[in-house]
């Protein structure tokens, strides 16, 4: 409940556990009870367990994440990779030669998002940029494309990378239109044999459903997620610079938590269940 002012001028709220926090502020629900193995902790915070502002300037490279593990490229020259203090650049010196930027995750299941942008409107044929899951490396991957075509179309396809191999799995039509300079938010979403995404321009509110969606169980076992560019054959912007910001790993997600709640501790193994210790009362 939210007290309007305090203290109140008749009636008193007494609770045995509370967050603070101004009205209408996230999170909401915290602290939240779970069940670890029979131990129940309280969880006071989620973060992804990958956070990435590129608020730094590192050329070759893109550094380290805010949370997560060190960025590694391949394709291009070193100096096609940098970082210049707000966000991440792909320099694309040549066609049919990607840049790849992956940062080692934990898990195959990956649920991820990232900004980008690309410095011109695409000529001579398309600009690709795609962000990536479940990668093993450059040639091991699942991935959401955006093809950005000479007429400022965006084009988003599901896409997989076996031993090299490119398929495409399910693809959509958007409605967006590309601009110079211009960032769209692009989300990926693996679990299991499940692939979804869907983009929108990154100012936006994020919409409701998935705009594309495929089922494919060639790839189970990566574990890098990252950012991927690349000139088509026909495209002749030379030089092209494709901006990258805000990436997230959403799921999996890192708890911070207040152990024993319920007096139990004890070690738990990798894969251990978690549930909710106490399961909310839906009204009939």
């Amino acid at each position: 409940p939210t007290v309007p002012t305090f203290p109140p001028p008749t009636d008193v709220l007494e609770a045995t556990k509370g967050t603070m926090r101004p009205a209408g502020g996230l999170p909401r629900e915290f602290p939240i009870d779970v069940e670890v193995g029979g131990e129940v902790v309280a969880v006071d915070a989620v973060t992804p367990s990958l956070v990435e502002s590129f608020s730094r300037t590192t050329n070759p490279g893109w550094g380290t994440p805010d949370v997560g593990a060190a960025w590694v490229a391949s394709g291009g020259a070193g100096g096609d990779h940098y970082t210049q203090g707000a966000e991440a650049a792909h320099l694309l010196t040549n066609v049919d030669v990607a840049r790849l930027d992956l940062s080692p995750v934990s898990g195959a299941d990956h649920d991820v998002q990232t900004d980008v942008a690309t410095a011109a409107l695409a000529t001579g044929g398309p600009q690709l940029v795609a962000v990536v899951a479940r990668a093993a490396d450059g040639d091991n991957l699942y991935m959401a494309q955006l093809s950005i075509s000479t007429t400022q179309t965006i084009t988003l396809t599901l896409r997989k990378r076996v031993a090299g191999t490119e398929t495409q799995l399910a693809t959509v039509a958007t409605t967006l239109t590309h601009s110079a300079f211009a960032f769209f938010r692009l989300r990926l979403q693996v679990i299991g044999a499940e692939l979804k995404a869907r983009v929108w321009p990154a100012a936006a509110e994020e919409p409701l459903g998935w705009q594309v969606v495929a089922t494919d169980s060639s790839l189970t076992a990566g574990g890098s997620i990252g950012c991927r560019s690349v000139r088509q054959t026909a495209n002749t912007n030379a030089d092209l610079v494709v901006s990258w910001d805000s990436v997230q790993l959403l799921n999996p997600q890192a708890f911070s938590v207040i152990r024993s709640q319920n007096g139990v501790v004890k070690t738990h193994p990798a894969g251990v269940a978690v549930r909710l210790a106490h399961l909310p009362i839906a009204p009939l």
